[in-house]
């Protein structure tokens, strides 16, 4: 009956909104590949991304310029130690040391750059390769996970800790961008908050709208609806190309690093290199 089919209707509308909010409150974006690292090395990714994340943060409250790089490595040489050693990373007294010295002294004490082997070399190259062919931050972490999942797999035993290092410190620091472009710390928008939107307004649309199927201009292209969130994110407006302009130098000296260190000197040869590629964002606009 009609009154049967109202109450059917208001189910299900109670059932997918409950749906719609569970998702919501996870603020987790699905489908993503997910990088298996140890736990040490997932804590040296996670402080990294952290400590790049309040050093914006506080550079955008005092009113620093990004392109600033000599205040902008002060501000995150001090976040990095702190966060390091939050995560168990370095002792109290290499955080003491690290303090005293500062980041000018602590950058010029870092492992002199040594031959890398072929393997490493081949790694390092399919990372340039994965950057320049990824249109979204998002496909570009996850092809850094399927890197990272197959080390054990293609690479020497005593070759990958090191590997597995850098590209923890690079896929946490990508999420960090992402999060400041979100805020509005960084200029861009958020992929993982577009995607989030977009889920959330699948849930109504399914049943209760009727989606137009219009093609978008994206990119200087005709796209299907739904395939435009990267074209004006963080990534596509300068985050691809900084790291194209950087990459060998930030992949060659931070993996050197994370070769020789676990904590501070891994965490310090890679954060002059990111302060580098933010500080590049207007050149690649």
């Amino acid at each position: 009956t009609l009154e049967f089919r109202y109450i059917g209707i208001f189910i299900l509308a109670i059932i997918m909104f409950s749906a719609c909010s569970k998702v919501l409150e996870t603020e987790e974006v699905p489908q993503r590949i997910e990088p298996l690292f140890s736990i040490g090395t997932q804590k040296l990714g996670e402080a990294m991304g952290t400590s790049l994340k309040q050093t914006f943060r506080e550079a955008k409250s005092k009113g620093i310029e990004f392109s600033d790089k000599a205040k902008i490595e002060s501000l995150a040489y001090g976040h990095s130690l702190e966060a390091l050693a939050s995560a168990d990373l370095i002792s109290e007294d290499e955080f003491t040391r690290g303090i005293n010295r500062g980041y000018s002294q602590s950058e010029q004490a870092l492992a002199t750059p040594q031959a890398l082997s072929v393997t490493q070399q081949k790694v390092l190259q399919e990372i340039q390769k994965a950057v320049k062919e990824s249109r979204s931050y998002l496909a570009f972490t996850d092809r850094l996970a399927v890197l990272q999942n197959s080390l054990a797999l293609r690479v020497p035993a005593d070759e990958q800790e090191g590997l597995s290092r850098y590209i923890s410190i690079l896929y946490h620091t990508m999420d960090a961008l992402d999060d400041l472009a979100g805020e509005g710390v960084l200029k861009g928008k958020s992929e993982r908050k577009r995607k989030l939107q977009q889920q959330e307004a699948s849930f109504f649309s399914f049943s209760f709208l009727q989606m137009d199927d219009e093609p978008c201009e994206c990119c200087g292209q005709e796209l299907c609806e739904g395939d435009c969130e990267e074209c004006d994110s963080w990534w596509d407006d300068w985050g691809r190309c900084s790291l194209s302009i950087i990459g060998n130098g930030l992949a060659t000296l931070g993996l050197v690093s994370c070769l020789e260190t676990f904590g501070l000197g891994c965490g310090v040869a890679a954060l002059g290199k990111f302060v580098s590629l933010i500080s590049l964002a207007d050149t690649c606009n």
